[in-house]
């Protein structure tokens, strides 16, 4: 079957980015030749929460963030401020007073971005000695401890599609659990134990990333991924991931919201109007799969994907295709009912 590469989207580019590019993998150093095997593998640890990994060592957090994107701040909610450090600029979280001029010149706006979301502003933190929430634009809030606060440590959070994938593609994260630990098939039990959807989630961002694209949260756009180009810092997201799991007979999963066709014109409007694509990618169940292979990292291997890009139809649009269509091919007769001459 032919693919119609015109129905999809061009990734756009940001400008002025000030992200250095870095290997998309963060398994090798910059002492690495290109030519030969890195002898210096590094391996980061994560520590496993009730709903993220958080990886605490500074080196561990530049390399992962820096190499793909992988997670975010827990305070910055963005790029963690240890990866911003070697910039001239300065950082965006201090607010600058101006004084009233005459002259418009003399106004200097401070803004500064590396991401699709800006940093929190300083003056919205809370007081360290209270337990705070702070507001997440990709993913649901988080409740961090006093103690936690009061040190003042950033740490990069990863989630659990995230951690799984440094761990069992690239085996360059190991993650503990209360000081103990776990191997593949533990982690995995674990992150199934805490999020029941885990499979078939980690299955949908497993496809993407093996097809090249940054994989991050959607929430924020009513979706469950979105997909970048090389990163956040040099393109804006150019598709949104709607993730379905249906059954090998086609039916819904028992529990899975049904998707009804106005919330489906309402989430390709709200996409549509931020200039992304709406991707529905349907996770298949096998009918013969069992609950000891599910809860098992090889049925990743067993599940059936498709993608389905969706589109509005415009009538306009259409008509002037399929004119441009009949002028091209001359050939065709065209018969007209002598009744409507």
């Amino acid at each position: 079957m032919e693919e119609n590469y015109s129905l999809l989207l061009k990734p756009s580019a940001k400008k002025n980015s000030k992200f250095k590019r870095c290997y998309a993998f963060p398994i090798v150093t910059e002492d690495w030749q290109g030519n030969g095997s890195d002898p210096n593998w590094k391996i980061a640890e994560g520590y496993l929460q009730e709903n993220c990994v958080l990886v605490q060592d500074e080196e561990s957090m530049r390399r992962l963030y820096n190499m793909s994107f992988y997670g975010k701040g827990t305070l910055s909610k963005n790029a963690p401020q240890v990866c911003l450090k070697n910039k001239k600029s300065k950082p965006p979280r201090k607010k600058q007073k101006i004084e009233p001029t005459e002259s418009v010149e003399d106004v200097i706006e401070v803004s500064d971005s590396d991401d699709e979301d800006t940093l929190q502003n300083g003056e919205n933190q809370k007081d360290a000695n209270e337990a705070s929430v702070f507001p997440d634009s990709d993913d649901e809030s988080h409740e961090y401890s006093k103690e936690y606060l009061s040190n003042g440590k950033e740490s990069l959070q990863l989630t659990f599609q995230e951690a799984y994938f440094l761990s069992y593609g690239f085996g360059c994260l190991i993650v503990k659990d209360k000081d103990k630990f776990l191997s593949l098939v533990q982690l995995w039990s674990k992150m199934c134990e805490l999020s029941p959807n885990f499979p078939v989630m980690y299955t949908a961002y497993h496809h993407f990333r093996s097809k090249g694209w940054i994989v991050k949260s959607g929430i924020k756009f009513g979706a469950d991924y979105v997909l970048y180009k090389d990163g956040p810092p040099f393109y804006h997201a150019t598709y949104s991931v709607l993730v379905r799991t249906l059954k090998e007979n086609l039916k819904d999963i028992k529990g899975v919201k049904d998707l009804t066709w106005f919330s489906l014109a309402a989430l390709n409007r709200v996409n549509s109007t931020a200039g992304k694509g709406l991707l529905i990618l349907y996770v298949i169940k096998p009918n013969t799969m069992t609950d000891t292979q599910y809860s098992s990292p090889s049925c990743v291997s067993k599940f059936k994907l498709e993608e389905v890009l969706y589109k509005r139809w415009v009538a306009s649009e259409n008509r002037e295709e399929a004119i441009e269509c009949l002028s091209v091919d001359e050939d065709i007769p065209c018969t007209v009912d002598p009744k409507l001459v």
